[in-house]
């Protein structure tokens, strides 16, 4: 590579977000086409287009000269629904009661995101999300409601999977264990897990 702009290798396409709520039995998704050679941007249309929320979006990746990731950060920020609040009146009471004032403010964040700096380089130098946040939020007093670490956690296990595919037609079952395959290979659409299933199980 001559430099790390990565919009050469993202041509047109779509762009796939699925959400799995607590005991949702199906993920729910949407999909949204894309070609600005930009994630933070394509991120934000399917938030426009998808669920109709003024949202903004800013990624980076800081790479050491052999290629390899020493800093990555990301910032999003959303304006909130116009009702809510308190219980009993939020849900029929607007929050944004002066429209002209609203945007004139919406203004001023958004002018305080773009003067973000790179947010790779900004880890990759040990930087702070705090000083992040109250420097370029500062004038309209931020305060962080909540840290903490970010990691993915599927809830899949091989008992889980047992209990579902007990659960298929007795017909079908039936096939399973007289024809195999043995073992049965399942693979969790969500995390890529693969587990292989003795049919004496089922």
């Amino acid at each position: 590579l001559e430099n790390w702009d990565l919009s050469s290798f993202l041509g047109k396409g779509t762009i796939t977000f699925s959400r799995v709520h607590k005991d949702d039995k199906y993920p729910q998704s949407s999909t949204v086409p894309v070609d600005s050679g930009n994630i933070a941007k394509d991120f934000a249309l399917y938030f426009q287009q998808s669920e109709q929320i003024q949202t903004a979006f800013n990624t980076s990746i800081q790479f050491d000269k052999q290629g390899r990731v020493i800093g990555a950060g990301a910032m999003f920020l959303q304006i909130m629904p116009e009702v809510g609040g308190k219980k009993g009146s939020g849900a029929n009471k607007s929050s944004h009661g002066n429209k002209e004032a609203d945007d004139i403010l919406f203004e001023r964040v958004e002018l305080a995101f773009r003067n973000a700096p790179s947010l790779g380089q900004w880890f990759s130098e040990e930087g702070d999300a705090d000083d992040i946040i109250y420097g370029l939020f500062r004038e309209f007093n931020p305060s962080v409601a909540l840290t903490r670490d970010i990691k993915f956690d599927c809830p899949c296990n091989e008992d889980g999977f047992i209990e579902y595919i007990k659960n298929l037609p007795k017909h079908e079952l039936e096939d399973i264990k007289k024809n195999g395959p043995n073992p049965l290979e399942i693979v969790c659409r969500n995390c890529g897990s693969k587990y292989l299933i003795d049919v004496n199980k089922l």
